[in-house]
This record gives structure tokens, sequence and C-alpha cells, in this order.
């Protein structure tokens, strides 16, 4: 790595690795972290620069060959709109997700419960 490469990225974007070694972050080194990062934490400006990297369709396939992995079900449903996902398969991205018990406890509100799933089965 060359000194100072990772001053590449805009600062918007170092902020949002707070808990990793900032000077080891670097497009060409990390990009699916930054990738992955920007998607699930950052904002409209980091967004809009993520997209000014990878272009739309890059972007897709980045989703699309991860499962959508990693991101809330409110996220998924956006992306799947803004970069024309077919919605079948974000339904079964979603519902995977929402048996997983650590997504449950994070994002209990933005996973799907099944109707009646925590009531008795008594007649």
């Amino acid at each position: 790595m060359l000194p100072n490469e990772h001053t590449s990225l805009p600062q918007f974007i170092h902020d949002l690795f707070w808990d990793a070694d900032r000077s080891q972050v670097s497009w060409e080194q990390s990009r699916d972290f930054i990738t992955r990062r920007v998607l699930m934490r950052g904002g409209w400006k980091a967004i809009q620069w993520l997209r000014s990297q990878l272009g739309d369709d890059e972007l897709r396939r980045w989703i699309i060959q991860r499962k959508g992995r990693g991101l809330e079900p409110r996220k998924l449903r956006f992306w799947q709109i803004a970069l024309h996902i077919d919605p079948a398969e974000v339904d079964k991205w979603i519902a995977a997700s929402a048996s997983n018990p650590w997504i449950q406890r994070l994002h209990p509100r933005t996973v799907q419960q099944r109707p009646n799933a925590h009531r008795d089965n008594k007649a």
C-alpha cells in the first residue's frame, strides 16, 4: 500500500469505520468491506458516493451475489426498487433472514413475523 493511499476515501466514508484501522481501509484493498458498511450504515451522501464508484449494475450484482445478507429488510426493499431487483428474490432473502435469531434480535420490528406464531396451538 502506498503512503496515504487511504486518503482517497472521503472523510464521510472514513467516519463509517470507527471500529477499524482507517489507515488500512482503502477502496483498492477493502472494496467489499466498504461496500457492505456503506450499504448497512451509510447515509445518503455515502450511498451516492458508493453508486458513483460502483455504478448501479455492479451494485446490483454485489447485492444479488450475497443474496442481500447483512441488509435489513427495509434497505433490501429500497434496493429492490432502486436497482430493479426481482421482488421474488428479495422476498426469499427476507424470509431466510427472518429465521436468523441474530436478525430477529437486532431488528425485531423489520422482520415480518408469522401470524399467530406466539399463540399456543390450543383449540
